[in-house]
């Protein structure tokens, strides 16, 4: 499902600069969740237009602003597209800092699988120091349980760790119980 995208070009009238203008902020909105940051371009607080988002005025500094204001909306909206045809799971964070030119872990998204087999690798380099054989192969089974898991339910390989919700767990533990012969205590671990 495509989430719900809102973007908001607004002044703090109460970070007003030693000029007196105000700077223009960016508030990108990810299905109820914002960030915002400075948009590098101040103007006089009071030829903010606050109902159509811009300057007034048909100055050449109202032109150049509305211009940077159109230009970082449709760059966002551009990322937006490339992000959804990546695949790629879209928050406001991600969307701000590729906006902002900045490398971030978090513009790949967390996976369940992806995680779990990180832990099992750090794991199994501990085994004799820290763990025993028999429990790296139990987090092994887990991990292989989740994968059929998603495969049987939703027809995927793995799942964005933000959509772990109490739903999932429900399911899976259900899934234990009657597909894998799993009992509670073996479930609930």
């Amino acid at each position: 499902m495509e989430p719900r995208i809102s973007i908001l070009f607004y002044v703090k009238k109460s970070k007003l600069l030693k000029s007196g203008k105000a700077p223009i902020y960016l508030r990108i909105t990810v299905n109820g969740k914002s960030a915002e940051c400075g948009l590098k371009h101040a103007v006089e607080p009071n030829l903010w237009d606050s109902n159509k988002h811009r300057v007034k005025g048909s100055s050449k500094e109202a032109r150049e602003t509305n211009d940077r204001i159109l230009s970082a909306q449709t760059e966002l909206f551009e990322i937006k597209r490339a992000l959804i045809a990546q695949g790629k799971h879209i928050n406001e964070k991600v969307l701000l800092n590729a906006f902002k030119g900045e490398p971030n872990a978090s513009s790949k998204p967390t996976m369940v699988c992806e995680l779990f087999q990180e832990h099992n690798d750090r794991m199994q380099a501990l085994i004799g120091k820290e763990y025993s054989g028999a429990t790296w192969i139990r987090y092994r089974t887990s991990l292989s349980h989740i994968r059929d898991f998603l495969e049987q339910t939703r027809g995927e390989s793995d799942l964005h760790l933000q959509q772990l919700d109490p739903t999932f767990i429900r399911d899976f533990e259900h899934y234990l119980k009657t597909e894998k012969g799993c009992r509670h205590n073996s479930s609930m671990k």
